[in-house]
């Protein structure tokens, strides 16, 4: 996959800032789905129990919103990896 990036063009600072960036927003995406159709790790990692929940689908709706939100700043990371990876400037700074 990285072969179809140049990296003649730019440092190698900001391949490796643009390879984190995608490794973060794909591990986002997956913990983000992971959050939003499972409540029990959601409470996990949270540290809470259900009783903390008034009904369970409380409980649901919350961790559904919670892996949603995680999901949607994965998806921003992989765009502004894959826009660093290609050059554009403006993903050079919204890494900064």
């Amino acid at each position: 996959m990285f072969l179809l990036f140049s990296s003649n063009e730019r440092p190698r600072t900001v391949t490796s800032i643009g390879t984190l960036t995608l490794v973060y927003g794909v591990l986002a995406i997956g913990f983000g789905f992971l959050m939003a159709y499972s409540p029990t790790a959601y409470l996990n990692f949270m540290g809470e129990s259900e009783s903390d929940y008034v009904w369970p689908e409380e409980l649901a709706l919350v961790a559904a919103f919670v892996g949603i939100i995680i999901g949607i700043q994965g998806a921003a990371g992989v765009i502004i990896a894959i826009a660093t990876l290609l050059g554009k400037k403006w993903a050079w700074i919204a890494n900064i």
